[in-house]
């Protein structure tokens, strides 16, 4: 679900402190995005899936950025992911969720 060495290497980079504010920022930005996915213009919803993939891949929400990637390589190709906002939705807040447990 997460990439532990690459939140690991970031918050050795930052610091603690520093990281625990970036992922605010980027789960309050990632939430408006996700609620903003429109699925009636496949150029626009490439362009954003592409967006999100490469700023989950920056923090380390691997599961997700799949998902994202998974989902523009099929609107690329002329077909429209079942369900995809609620399925980024889900696997969103599973991250959040991960990332927030004990062991982080």
């Amino acid at each position: 679900m997460l990439d532990r060495t690459r939140i690991a290497t970031l918050k050795e980079e930052i610091g603690e402190d520093d990281f625990a504010e970036v992922l605010e920022m980027f789960i309050d930005e990632m939430t408006m995005q996700i609620e903003a996915i429109n699925t009636s213009d496949p150029a626009q919803l490439t362009a954003d899936l592409h967006a999100l993939k490469g700023s989950a891949s920056n923090v380390g929400f691997s599961q997700f950025a799949a998902l994202c990637a998974e989902a523009e390589n099929g609107v690329r190709n002329g077909s429209m992911p079942h369900s995809l906002s609620s399925k980024l939705g889900d696997c969103f807040a599973a991250s959040r969720q991960a990332i927030s447990g004990p062991e982080m």
